[in-house]
Parts: structure tokens; C-alpha cells; sequence
């Protein structure tokens, strides 16, 4: 989103390994391909760090005891 709170790209993401409680990973192996003719991927990378928000929105979490919370897809 931009300074302002408008959401201009949406990404999707998946992440396959553990996590444990209260810890953060980084999986520097993911890729974003941009295409230097799409406008939402020049506003991201022409965009400085401080005004980009990112608003996280998960659609399923998988816990270690199998139980799952929101859908599979």
C-alpha cells in the first residue's frame, strides 16, 4: 500500500516451514518477478522503504497439532 493506506499490488505468499511461537524467518530464496511495463510493479520499486505499508492477510494457518484455521485454498 502506499503512504495513504491504497493498496496498489497484492502478493501472494507461501510459507512451508515451522515457525515457532513468537519467532520471525527469512527466506531470502522467494523472488518478486517485475514487469518494467506494469504500473503497480514501477510504483513498488520506485517507492522508498518508509512509504510503503504492508498489510498481511492470512488465509489459512496450519498448527503443529494438524488442526488448521481458515480454508485450505
Amino acid at each position: 500500500m502506499d503512504i495513504f493506506d491504497r493498496e496498489f499490488k497484492r502478493i501472494g505468499l507461501t510459507v512451508d516451514q515451522r515457525i515457532p511461537p513468537n519467532a520471525k524467518i527469512v527466506d531470502d530464496k522467494k523472488v518478486l518477478e517485475l514487469n518494467q511495463f506494469n504500473h503497480a510493479d514501477q510504483q513498488l520499486v520506485t517507492t522508498e522503504d518508509e512509504n510503503l505499508h504492508v498489510k498481511f492477510e492470512p488465509r489459512s494457518l496450519l498448527f503443529s497439532d494438524g488442526t488448521r484455521l481458515g480454508s485450505a485454498n
